[in-house]
């Protein structure tokens, strides 16, 4: 008699009502509604009740199970999304960081320039006060001339030894 009242059909039509960790299995006020759907007598409700609670819990999925299958399915969603903002990352940034570089090598290439011009002017100047010390030495007057002609257009460029 047992055997036509866990119907594995009618378990599955119920089988929301599976809530291990409330313990909510068939209670009184849900009989009715369960003994009539399955076509159970009253007077064999309580032996319904007890085989359809047994069949439930050997049909719930473990507590552990699920919240082993939500923690592995919620870690999955982290590392894909922040492999998916990574990429997101890399494709807005690289953009800016390659401004950024060109911007430092055109700066950098002017800073160099005028490095290469104060060195050239530091050893003009160093190598002309070498000479005139070299030539004072030997009791020479020195003249020096400045050509208009070579020197730099901007007056802000001219060095004075």
């Amino acid at each position: 008699m047992g055997a036509a009242y866990t119907n594995p059909v009618f378990l599955h039509g119920w089988g929301s009502e599976c809530d291990r960790s409330d313990k909510v299995y068939i209670e009184d006020a849900l009989i009715p509604r369960f003994a009539e759907d399955s076509k159970v007598p009253p007077e064999d409700w309580e032996q319904f009740v007890a085989e359809f609670n047994a069949a439930m819990q050997e049909n719930c999925p473990s507590f552990y199970l699920a919240y082993i299958t939500f923690v592995v399915i919620l870690i999955a969603a982290i590392v894909l999304s922040l492999f998916v903002i990574w990429w997101l990352i890399l494709i807005a940034i690289l953009p800016i960081v390659w401004l950024i570089v060109r911007i430092y090598c055109q700066l950098n290439g002017t800073i160099n320039r005028e490095l290469d011009r104060a060195n050239k002017d530091f050893f003009f100047s160093y190598n002309l006060t070498a000479a005139i010390r070299s030539i004072r030495g030997k009791g020479e007057s020195i003249v020096i001339e400045f050509h208009p002609s070579r020197l730099p257009d901007d007056p802000g460029e001219r060095s004075v030894a």
